[in-house]
């Protein structure tokens, strides 16, 4: 018989795993508090022994970026992935391999590229929203 604490791992690991599904589906993409929670709880699952570091990171800051990378999710829950991105880097960046510099800029650029892509539908759904967009060739 397995004991209470165990049990409690277990069923935390598992909530965590669904917190994994509902971010990445953006299925509750009003509440961005379950990404602080999601963030959190493997955090917590690191500190308890029950996952390694720097893959649970890497895999919360891959979460986040495919997330925000997502143009079929709503901008602003990509958005919301996107600022969350900054906790799991600077965990891989400080506690990773410190002499592995290429690795921090492979991160950082997969940042960027990120950001970059939520600023281009940010400014497409308001050109689209507000229909201001470039003036036509013959207009200027």
């Amino acid at each position: 018989m397995r004991s209470t604490a165990s049990r409690s791992l277990g069923a935390q690991r598992l909530r965590w795993e669904r917190l994994r599904v509902v971010i990445r589906c953006g299925l509750r993409n009003t509440q961005p508090a379950l990404i602080r929670t999601y963030l959190g709880l493997g955090r917590w699952l690191v500190q308890q022994g029950q996952l390694d570091e720097i893959r649970t990171h890497q895999r919360m800051l891959n979460l986040l970026l495919d997330t925000a990378r997502d143009d079929a999710l709503p901008w602003l829950w990509r958005s919301f992935c996107l600022e969350h991105t900054v906790g799991p880097l600077a965990r891989l960046t400080t506690r990773g391999d410190r002499h592995d510099t290429a690795a921090a800029q492979t991160l950082l650029a997969q940042v960027q590229a990120a950001q970059d892509e939520v600023l281009c539908a940010w400014s497409a759904q308001t050109v689209h929203m507000t229909g201001h967009g470039t003036a036509r060739a013959d207009e200027r």
